[in-house]
């Protein structure tokens, strides 16, 4: 082995490469001298056969700094794209599309004029303005149909990949105890919509016990959504229920690119089973 490592060695200095011209811009063709240390010759590889093993080194890398279940750097980022929630300013016009396709299951936030709202198919009500709201629960996904008149349709996607029906969120019909809050669903499984709850956000992050609503119907608080009645630049990015049911929110000022500190007037929708 010490053979072949010196024969090699003493193949490489006899290369004058500092009095070579140097190349600042390589193309794919280009050729390099590479050192087999197997065969301990010279060989010569192409610059873009180099790239593409410099590509795949790094996409096999582990990074245990990543905060994410996969430490890999393409899966890393597939995975927080899957959670992730469009923040935009410039929110998005439809026009004939499926709302049955994958695009519109992906969260974020898109617009629809009426001028658009005729050619959307699977939509509850066709010719009226509205907001599509797409957000992830627990696997599981969330379209929420916003029109201007104030309706409100919501409807999810299962992890199996079954569509349920739209269902529409109407007026709170309910006793004094359950004033603002709205159920959607049937006695095993349902949400209940508490409307005009005002948040208090610190350092971007706010929270509430909704242990309570839980307990009026005897059933357990499993995923939580949050939404401002009033974005005015901010969104949600994150909404959580802990076991005690604390029900915690985090909302971020696309404007001052930070996180939001002060009051926000929120839709919470609260997932029971």
């Amino acid at each position: 082995m010490a053979e072949n490592t010196d024969a090699l060695a003493e193949t490489i200095e006899i290369k004058n490469l500092p009095g070579m011209t140097e190349k600042t811009s390589p193309v794919d063709s280009d050729l390099f001298a590479v050192g087999d240390a197997g065969a301990a010759t010279l060989k010569k590889i192409r610059w873009s056969n180099l790239l593409t093993a410099i590509k795949k080194k790094i996409a096999e890398w582990t990074f245990d700094t990543l905060n994410t279940t996969d430490k890999t750097l393409p899966g890393g980022l597939n995975e927080l794209r899957k959670s992730a929630y469009r923040i935009d300013d410039n929110l998005y016009s439809l026009g004939a599309v499926d709302l049955n396709s994958d695009t519109y299951w992906n969260p974020g936030l898109w617009k629809c004029p009426t001028g658009n709202a005729g050619n959307v198919q699977h939509i509850p009500i066709t010719g009226k303005s509205f907001k599509l709201i797409v957000e992830a629960v627990a696997g599981e996904t969330m379209q929420t149909l916003k029109y201007r008149d104030g309706c409100i349709y919501c409807r999810m996607k299962l992890s199996n990949g079954t569509i349920n029906d739209w269902k529409e969120v109407t007026n709170d019909t309910l006793d004094a105890a359950m004033k603002k809050r709205i159920i959607v669903g049937n006695t095993n499984d349902c949400m209940i919509v508490v409307t005009n709850q005002t948040l208090s956000f610190v350092d971007g992050t706010a929270t509430f016990n909704a242990k309570s609503i839980g307990t009026t119907y005897g059933k357990t608080i499993s995923n939580v959504l949050a939404q401002i009645k009033v974005a005015g630049g901010t969104v949600i990015t994150s909404s959580t229920v802990s076991a005690d049911g604390t029900v915690s929110v985090r909302a971020y000022n696309i404007g001052a690119k930070a996180a939001y500190v002060g009051d926000l007037v929120c839709t919470i929708i609260l997932f029971l089973s």
